[in-house]
């Protein structure tokens, strides 16, 4: 399975259409299988948010539901 990760500023973050952008610093989007991050500027921060939101959707492939997936993300 392929997945797409985007690392986006806080403009393009906040205007994606999925409830409480302006809170979340990650969306993963098993429809699409899509990973957006909101892109900090710290490194290892930016790191681990990208394998989070990844991770997200590699359990919701295999079957797994997350507790805090909400309205599908």
């Amino acid at each position: 399975m392929k997945y797409k990760i985007q690392i986006l500023n806080d403009e393009m973050f906040n205007s994606l259409p999925y409830p409480e952008t302006e809170i979340s610093l990650g969306i993963a989007d098993p429809n699409t299988n899509i990973a957006y991050v909101r892109y900090t500027g710290l490194k290892d921060v930016d790191r681990y948010l990208v394998n989070h939101e990844v991770e997200h959707l590699i359990e919701r492939a295999g079957g797994t539901h997350s507790d805090h997936y909400r309205n599908g993300v």
